[in-house]
């Protein structure tokens, strides 16, 4: 996940990280539940400019769900994010909530969307125009190699 530059609509926070800089993302205390089940307890990090971020773990332990609140799809029960030191969500009494579209962080969905029995280039070339499906790798991959600009 990459938080954009650009800056949501919200309050304004000075809290900065370990080396005084203001992370690009700050999750406190993310609480989700549905009824008695606890879908995330306590999620913390803080994520630097220029940081990537991978969650990795075993299905349904609370990586798309933490994926989801912070681009803004669920509201936590508890806890706080902040982008780029605005703050984004409130669980508190101050109910601060910004919609998804106002916090510019994107969120690509995996489920099923590649076809199993198609190449890389080929499920990228699954959304192109049909005059265009033969998918052309000009110069960089396998370039000097005798593979550039090859049809895969």
């Amino acid at each position: 996940m990459i938080a954009s530059l650009r800056r949501p609509r919200s309050t304004r926070s000075e809290t900065s990280g370990s080396d005084g800089a203001t992370p690009a993302l700050r999750v406190c205390g993310i609480e989700k539940r549905y009824g008695d089940v606890e879908v995330l307890r306590g999620i913390d990090l803080d994520v630097a400019r220029g940081e990537f971020l991978a969650f990795v773990g075993p299905s349904g332990c609370g990586k798309t769900m933490t994926l989801r609140v912070v681009a803004g799809f669920e509201r936590p029960h508890a806890g706080s994010i902040e982008i780029g030191g605005d703050g984004v969500c409130g669980a508190t009494a101050d109910g601060r909530w910004v919609p998804p579209e106002g916090r510019w962080v994107g969120m690509d969905f995996q489920d099923y969307a590649l076809f199993p029995h198609l190449s890389v280039a080929r499920n990228v070339a699954f959304g192109l125009p049909a005059q265009r499906r033969e998918p052309r790798v000009p110069g960089g991959v396998g370039a000097g190699d005798g593979r550039a600009g090859r049809t895969w």
